[in-house]
């Protein structure tokens, strides 16, 4: 059987020319529609090698620029910041210069201290909340654990007890006892009454404020206005209150009992007052006031310091135990740094009455203000931790 071989040359080499032309339009659309000669090795593959070496440069380049960029808005932010807090230290600049300014009463020299203490939690706010990105600009990161920390702003350090003074003569803490002597300046003046008794008086103290209010206080009265003299949180202050009058029942009734507080919420000072009359004699509220302020002096004993602020900086999370050695009069703060257990101790003097002395741990990058509201010998509460996150 014979074989034969059909072959179309003329076919073929259009169907080869076709495919070529096909090829040359779809790398010059391909050109076009990217813009580059070379698109592959294929095209040129030393020229490929070069280009893409060229744009790993432009890549680099551009990026850097990205960077900077991010690197401005970082700054423009601090700086924003930065000039937040400024405004606000000549702020307090001029305050405490005006507070030298003797023709301004006591209330408004504590309006400028009240508004010192608000700029002064401002700026540590502003500090805080300064940000970018999550990274934290004018601060460490690191906070006081306000939980579960002994150690933190506002905690008071007592080294005696507080309580009202009993045994001095002239105190009123004897009034708790001996009573206002008061029973005869009814409006029946004692003639022929037998029921009506002396005003009893017992003292309560803020505990929230017992490191700030022992010290020696005066009474004056006008009138029913009672008013409480004295120095307190570094200030010589005063507070007026309205003594009530202690009512009585009719002629035919019985006996009534009046009890009134006479809060002296700026000092933390409270009187509790318990007034009983017979009937018709009534007690009035100016001869109460009258017969306290005629009683003596009011003498809180006690002495008291208070942690003002703690400054962190740099401090890593963990827990830090303060301990006190008497023998020397020093601080030393304990903990681990950068996985190294360390120890600094730093002086702790006497305190001297409404000053504030730093503790300064800068091996830890931590400072500790404790203020002394009244003057005292050096001495700390021992083995309290800070809580650090």
């Amino acid at each position: 059987m014979s074989t034969v071989i059909n072959t179309n040359l003329a076919s073929l080499f259009a169907q080869n020319s076709l495919a070529n032309a096909q090829n040359n339009l779809a790398t010059s659309v391909q050109r076009l529609s990217s813009g580059l000669r070379i698109n592959s090795a294929k095209d040129d593959a030393a020229g490929l090698a070069i280009s893409q070496n060229m744009q790993s440069q432009i890549n680099g380049t551009n990026q850097s620029v990205r960077n900077l960029n991010d690197a401005t808005n970082l700054l423009q932010t601090a700086d924003t910041s930065l000039s937040t807090i400024h405004d606000m230290l000549l702020r307090l600049k001029q305050l405490s210069t005006q507070g030298y300014d003797g023709s301004l009463s006591t209330s408004q020299k504590l309006d400028i201290v009240q508004e010192m203490k608000d700029l002064n939690s401002e700026i540590n706010a502003t500090a805080q909340r300064t940000q970018f990105n999550g990274i934290n600009l004018l601060t460490s990161g690191s906070t006081v654990d306000l939980n579960n920390s002994d150690i933190r702003s506002g905690v008071a350090l007592s080294t005696t007890a507080v309580s009202v003074d009993i045994t001095t003569a002239g105190s009123v803490g004897l009034l708790v006892t001996d009573g206002l002597g008061d029973a005869d300046l009814g409006a029946q003046l004692g003639a022929a009454n037998f029921a009506s008794t002396e005003t009893t008086l017992s003292i309560s103290l803020d505990p929230n404020l017992l490191a700030k209010i022992p010290g020696d206080y005066t009474f004056t009265s006008n009138g029913a206005n009672l008013t409480l003299t004295g120095t307190f949180n570094g200030l010589a202050q005063s507070q007026t209150v309205t003594v009530a009058d202690a009512t009585a029942n009719d002629v035919a009734g019985g006996n009534k009992t009046t009890d009134q507080t006479l809060n002296f919420d700026t000092f933390g000072i409270k009187l509790n007052l318990s007034s009983t009359r017979a009937a018709g004699d009534k007690l009035l509220g100016s001869a109460i006031a009258t017969q306290i302020s005629a009683a003596g002096d009011l003498t809180v004993n006690g002495v008291g310091s208070e942690i003002t602020d703690v400054r962190l900086s740099g401090v890593a999370p963990g827990t830090y135990t303060l301990t006190y050695d008497s023998a020397t009069d020093k601080v030393s703060m304990a903990g681990t740094v950068n996985g190294v257990a360390t120890t600094q101790a730093v002086a702790l003097s006497e305190g001297v009455a409404n000053t504030t002395q730093t503790l300064n741990f800068s091996a830890f990058g931590a400072q500790i203000d404790i203020k002394s509201y009244q003057t005292h010998t050096a001495e700390m509460v021992d083995h309290h931790p800070v809580m650090v996150s």
